[in-house]
């Protein structure tokens, strides 16, 4: 793994010093990113923003967003 580290010990020691699993804090600053920019760009569509923060699925996007922030 990267650093000499498996990626369990890494998934461990993630969710030992931050509370959750590195998937769902990546998924999170993802939402957190792209509800910036959709403040600092409203005229923004939904499935552009999707696409620009990596999400091929809208409907994907959509169910972290709302879970994320709702």
């Amino acid at each position: 793994g990267i650093a000499g580290l498996s990626v369990d010990y890494f998934r461990r020691r993630f969710q030992q010093t931050f509370g959750i699993a590195p998937r769902e804090w990546l998924v999170r600053q993802r939402i957190q990113m792209s509800a910036q920019a959709l403040i600092e760009s409203p005229q923004l569509h939904i499935s552009d923003l999707a696409q620009e923060f990596g999400y091929e699925d809208i409907y994907l996007y959509s169910r972290q967003f709302k879970h994320v922030l709702v």
